[in-house]
């Protein structure tokens, strides 16, 4: 059980406003959408989901453990994977490991595309963010990522 913390409850009505207007446009796909779209980079929110994922795997990852790391079920990952082979923006190849085993990655246009779509997304943050000072920005970012690791470490069972 974590530690009682006596915060004003009108700050925490803040926080949790903040939070569910926030989890809205990122949940609904409202933010990522609406910065493809402009950037005319015909991808869904769950595309760059898979083909963020397999950027940072490097050389591949087996379908399992894309699924895991997504946290979605292998047949819905499988799905995503054909649409995306389709398109020529993954491959699959045999695992050197265990070649009964295949690896999901991603093609050259597959890493061009995911590299659009990250500039869009950091070209549209810089835009949102014209107006703060550096200090804010980098403040932001540093209350943000504790946040997020509070969190995470707050739903895991590990508080403070």
């Amino acid at each position: 059980m974590a530690t009682r913390v006596d915060v004003a409850p009108g700050a925490l009505d803040a926080v949790n406003r903040s939070m569910q207007a926030f989890g809205h446009l990122v949940s609904h796909g409202r933010v990522i959408e609406a910065v493809l779209r402009d950037a005319r980079i015909n991808l869904s929110r769950a595309d760059v989901q898979v083909l963020g994922t397999l950027r940072e795997a490097g050389d591949g990852i087996r379908l399992g453990d894309l699924a895991d790391r997504l946290q979605l079920d292998a047949p819905t990952v499988t799905r995503r994977v054909q649409q995306l082979e389709s398109r020529h923006l993954v491959r699959r190849a045999s695992d050197p490991l265990d070649r009964r085993a295949q690896l999901v990655q991603l093609t050259g246009t597959g890493n061009r595309t995911i590299e659009r779509a990250k500039a869009a997304v950091h070209q549209w943050l810089a835009e949102v963010l014209a107006g703060w000072s550096t200090q804010e920005r980098e403040q932001f970012a540093r209350l943000l990522e504790r946040f997020i690791h509070d969190v995470s470490a707050a739903v895991d069972g590990h508080g403070h």
